[in-house]
């Protein structure tokens, strides 16, 4: 690994550094306030020139998607809010980011009326040749694919 590589992973966070007592996260919309509910895992993005920009940040703040400097990215982590080991993706030059939700449905037991949700936290990242998306299943294992249609939850 370069030197920049190691600088980058030993700034990664260790753990989230998101307020989990916060009842809600405020988000402006249209001149709207909209209360946002913290998820499951949150994505941390670390800049080239040392900043950082959180999903939910430490003011309670949720930020978008569209707010991150595609341009500027040297990590993306995705922290839990439970604890679990950040999962973090180095950028080079020339990789563009990938975040999204894949939310399923799925029937349980013999009543076509009753279903299951579940949350799906895809990112990953994109070249001119390649793309990789990384997937956060249900029981926290990681699904590595290309298109996300091939995702399976049992």
């Amino acid at each position: 690994m370069t030197e920049t590589e190691n600088r980058i992973l030993a700034e990664a966070p260790a753990e989230s550094k998101v307020d989990l007592t916060a009842p809600v996260w405020k988000f402006i919309k249209d001149g709207q306030e909209i209360l946002v509910n913290l998820e499951r895992w949150v994505w941390q993005v670390g800049y080239n020139d040392g900043s950082h920009l959180l999903q939910f940040d430490e003011k309670n703040v949720f930020h978008q998607f569209a707010e991150i400097e595609q341009d500027k990215i040297a990590a993306f982590s995705m922290i839990s809010t439970e604890g679990k080991p950040p999962i973090t993706m180095l950028f080079k030059s020339g990789m563009k980011l990938i975040h999204f939700y894949r939310n399923i449905h799925y029937h349980v037991g013999p009543d076509p009326s009753l279903y299951q949700f579940i949350r799906i936290y895809c990112f990953g990242y994109e070249t001119a040749t390649d793309k990789v998306i990384l997937a956060i299943l249900p029981d926290d294992s990681i699904a590595i694919v290309q298109d996300a249609d091939e995702i399976q939850v049992e």
